[in-house]
């Protein structure tokens, strides 16, 4: 019977959030709906889609990304990095790296704010990094759409 209703939860939570495609000039990726674009003044690109403060998805395509071998790794540096607080803020609570083929993902909660920072290697020297945040009792419903989001990622 439990095994049914964590079936049922995760069904539901995958449900739960209307997914777009933004198609831009560097890469295609799906998010939510209702998170909406922001333009970067710098060079009008759009990288950043938020819902509110607290709900925001970044997609940054770069050239010089560790290779998929280092990601456990570059994630242990990441989380090293970003454990201590440098602005007087109280510093993340942050998981171990989890790598799983090509995708790496670093969970980290601050407060009632979770943060999953990633990486996508598409080829050895190509990758997308970025980050997905939103509030941490949304972390059912959430976690499955930023699984999806980061396998729909394509470069041009």
């Amino acid at each position: 019977m439990m095994a049914f209703v964590a079936i049922a939860m995760t069904i539901n939570a995958q449900s739960a959030v209307d997914l777009v495609t933004y198609d831009g000039p560097q890469f295609s990726v799906q998010h939510p709906k209702d998170y909406k674009d922001v333009v970067d003044p710098w060079d009008d690109a759009v990288n950043v889609w938020k819902k509110d403060d607290n709900h925001k998805l970044s997609v940054w395509y770069g050239d010089d990304v560790t290779p998929v071998d280092m990601l456990k790794l570059y994630g242990e540096t990441v989380k090293m990095s970003k454990e201590d607080s440098e602005d007087g803020t109280p510093a993340w609570k942050i998981d171990d790296p989890i790598v799983k083929d090509n995708i790496m993902m670093l969970r980290k909660v601050r407060d009632e704010l979770v943060e999953y920072d990633y990486v996508v290697v598409i080829r050895d020297a190509e990758a997308f990094t970025g980050v997905m945040s939103f509030m941490l009792d949304e972390e059912a419903t959430y976690l499955p759409v930023l699984e999806k989001i980061l396998l729909t990622l394509k470069k041009k």
